[in-house]
């Protein structure tokens, strides 16, 4: 690996991607010109498109709500199960309240594009959050993991809490799609799972009032980011993972 590598700057090998939701479609993008300090999320060899990932023999991992079926990326060694429900929708009589566990089974599941992104503060024109669909169902996360992981393996689980300032930003941002981190895991003999999760931002996730306070649902994005932490404790396992070796990582 090249210095401008190890620095976690972007060379034209590992260029950023970008994702229109429902097109399964991931496209390098030349535009960008980052680099993150000291590679800590230095974006990966995630050159495939998912819509042409391995179909046969998808991914399949069962758990108390139904069997979710991933990607298999076998040029990256990769497995992905992307835009898993976490909580259930927070619309109707469940907006501005408390998230709630997913208490019903959802059978199949087609694990294979990124959930939209929460509701923003701004919706056009900012960062890069105007290039994903934005839906007030959206408490989702996603789970990168190395293709030789199995449901004995118990290796470490890294979740990752995307940044924004509380006002917007979601999982699906293409910089942080954790597939670097997993790949560099396994070539130093330590492999390790990546999930990433979407939670409430802005007004949906952060509003306050006196009515709020007495109902006990302020900072709901705080509370979507508690029940997502669960989730993993409750089915990483399912995954390989190990429930008690997961560390929290993320940004403002």
């Amino acid at each position: 690996m090249s210095p401008m590598k190890r620095s976690g700057c972007v060379t034209e090998d590992r260029l950023p991607l970008s994702y229109k939701h429902g097109s399964n479609t991931l496209k390098p993008d030349y535009s960008s010109n980052f680099c993150l300090e000291m590679g800590v999320l230095q974006v990966g060899s995630f050159v495939a498109l998912i819509a042409t990932a391995v179909l046969a023999a998808r991914p399949a991992v069962t758990i108390k709500n139904g069997t979710l079926v991933g990607a298999d990326l076998p040029q990256n060694g990769q497995h992905l199960f992307l835009g898993i429900p976490y909580a259930q929708p927070p619309v109707g009589a469940l907006r501005l309240r408390p998230p709630q566990s997913i208490n019903l089974s959802f059978g199949q599941l087609d694990a294979t594009q990124y959930g939209p992104h929460c509701w923003s503060a701004f919706t056009t024109g900012f960062d890069d959050n105007s290039g994903f669909e934005q839906s007030e169902d959206c408490l989702t996360l996603n789970i990168v993991r190395p293709s030789s992981v199995s449901e004995t393996s118990s290796v470490p689980v890294l979740v990752w809490i995307h940044g924004g300032g509380l006002t917007e930003s979601g999982s699906g941002d293409y910089r942080f799609n954790g597939t670097y981190l997993v790949e560099a895991s396994v070539a130093n003999g330590h492999p390790m799972i990546f999930v990433s999760m979407n939670y409430r931002v802005a007004s949906f996730g952060f509003l306050a009032s006196s009515e709020l306070e007495s109902e006990g649902s302020l900072n709901l994005g705080m509370r979507d980011q508690r029940l997502a932490l669960h989730w993993v404790q409750e089915n990483i396992a399912r995954f390989g993972g190990d429930p008690r070796k997961v560390t929290i990582q993320g940004e403002r």
